[in-house]
């Protein structure tokens, strides 16, 4: 299979990233009396103040200036994508929102906003800021389970350097003519992660790496990513068990086993990496990966417990990667999943491709 190439229109789309921030919103209610008393009191236009690309109204000075002192503690969360939808979703509407435990969410739709408020724990993804009680035993046995899943994927020296890309491109019938629908991917080591997606000739980008994040789209052109936004970055990239084992030697990467037996006579290794927890079930005497477990976005857009049991791996560049696995979302059996049969070219290169950070 040829080497994939993300297209130049979306390469050069994505070079430059110091532009001017672009505004997504005028926040109309003072969010200091909103969150402080409950009050939805009207902005005053004379009290503004621009903060992480929305505008927000105060009903005085007093307020503004609370506002100034600790922008954080009132300011429209997920970076303003829809509450009901995650930090990487489209934008919400300012005047749709709601304050669940003291935030202030932002929705798309009134259907989003009443889908958030019935349950928010369908729609919030938790971040577990605790790392997990370990022992020593527990972590030399997690330690040397992951040595193994790794040396059975190609080998450490392969494995760190991977850069792996997808992409899927399809033809849909919509409204009496044919558009076209594609997607591109691209997990790298050292915390980057590139998506791109091309629907009826509109390119839009969210790119990540140690160093910046960045959306591109035709409406806003380029901006940057708030904290949730690259938090949500960090989480796509560690849903790929690959780009998981690429990041055991990072700070704060724990990797714990208690010597249960799973799947297969697999071992079980609890994994937690930046507030995020993770079950990868690794055959103690081949090293192979034959399950991985995390909490992410499952059927109906909702947060849950999604299990992938691996089915088949295929080789690119000397690199084991998943292909095929079945899938179950708190607990209940989904959907398989089969990337090879749905059109993916699946690549893996030894260095990133100039211009895709």
């Amino acid at each position: 299979m040829k080497r994939l190439l993300l297209p130049l229109m979306l390469l050069a789309a994505c070079s430059v990233t110091n532009v001017d921030e672009p505004i997504l919103g005028t926040f109309e209610v003072d969010p200091v009396q909103l969150l402080r008393n409950g009050q939805k009191m009207a902005g005053n236009a004379d009290f503004v103040v621009e903060h992480a690309n929305f505008r927000y109204q105060f009903a005085s000075a007093a307020t503004r200036d609370e506002f100034l002192a600790d922008p954080t503690a009132f300011e429209i969360q997920l970076g303003g994508g829809c509450g009901r939808m995650g930090a990487l979703s489209g934008t919400g509407r300012t005047d749709l929102f709601t304050v669940h435990d003291g935030q202030l969410f932002v929705f798309a739709s009134a259907q989003c906003a009443a889908t958030f408020k019935r349950d928010p724990s369908k729609v919030l993804e938790p971040s577990y800021e605790s790392a997990p009680k370990t022992t020593t035993a527990t972590l030399q046995r997690g330690r040397d389970l992951v040595d193994l899943a790794v040396a059975w994927l190609g080998g450490a020296e392969k494995l760190d350097r991977a850069v792996m890309q997808f992409s899927q491109e399809e033809w849909i019938d919509w409204e009496g003519k044919k558009r076209r629908s594609a997607s591109f991917l691209v997990i790298a080591p050292n915390e980057s992660l590139r998506s791109d997606s091309i629907w009826d000739g509109q390119a839009r980008s969210q790119v990540a790496t140690a160093g910046s994040a960045y959306f591109v789209a035709p409406e806003t052109g380029t901006r940057t990513m708030q904290p949730a936004q690259r938090i949500a970055m960090e989480r796509k990239r560690q849903r790929n068990v690959l780009a998981l084992m690429q990041s055991r030697n990072a700070d704060g990467f724990i990797a714990s086993a208690d010597g249960r037996v799973v799947l297969g006579g697999a071992k079980r290794v609890y994994i937690w990496y930046r507030g995020m927890n993770h079950a990868v079930d690794i055959h103690p005497q081949s090293g192979q990966v034959l399950r991985h477990s995390f909490v992410g976005w499952g059927p109906q857009a909702s947060i849950g417990n999604i299990e992938q049991t691996y089915t088949n791996w295929t080789t690119r560049n000397g690199v084991k990667i998943p292909v095929a696995w079945d899938s179950r979302f708190d607990g209940v059996k989904g959907a398989s999943k089969d990337l090879l049969a749905d059109g993916y070219q699946i690549e893996i290169v030894d260095s990133v491709p100039a211009g895709t950070f």
